[in-house]
């Protein structure tokens, strides 16, 4: 039986900035959707392998599907709601350092696209500033906000970087 898919640009408009009415962001659409629909959690995003390692590892956190765009600074109204950073094609090495970053992000991807299919069936906070996401299959993906290294079941996850627990095994990102 061959699966079918839809896919959603943003599950969010509003993007991720800190707000003193919140304490966190928690995936609440993708805890319904994610495993049916494909989906960026963020306008902000988009491009995320030229955006800081926060926004890099929220796509992962929130069991995003990447999304890249060329010009996606298009509007002319200075609002930059996908971020100031953008891909571009305005001359050969333009184009050669924006498709390294694409090729980058599909290799980064790789690792954990197979979970597009999976249920997100929990997040939760495992300490201040690391978050865990449980999916169907088993798998986690704990993501580490904090400054340090964080020890999660014998494996190790770098400052601002993520580690996958697939049924067994681990893979660092």
């Amino acid at each position: 039986m061959q699966a079918l898919y839809c896919t959603a640009l943003y599950a969010s408009i509003v993007p991720p900035k800190p707000h003193p009415l919140v304490d966190r962001f928690v995936p609440f659409w993708q805890l319904v959707y994610h495993g049916i629909i494909l989906s960026n959690p963020f306008p902000t995003t988009c491009n995320y392998t030229i955006k800081d390692d926060a926004t890099r590892l929220m796509l992962t956190e929130f069991g995003g599907r990447p999304f890249f765009y060329f010009y996606s600074n298009y509007r002319d109204n200075n609002d930059a709601w996908m971020g100031k950073e953008d891909l571009t094609c305005a001359d050969g090495r333009a184009l050669k350092a924006s498709v390294a970053k694409i090729k980058e992000g599909y290799d980064e991807f790789k690792a954990r696209a197979h979970l597009q299919a999976e249920f997100m069936e929990r997040h939760e906070a495992v300490a201040k500033d690391v978050y865990r996401t449980v999916y169907s299959d088993g798998s986690e993906i704990i993501c580490n906000y904090r400054g340090e290294p964080f020890d999660y079941k014998g494996q190790t996850v770098q400052p601002m970087k993520y580690l996958v627990v697939e049924k067994g095994a681990a893979a660092c990102q």
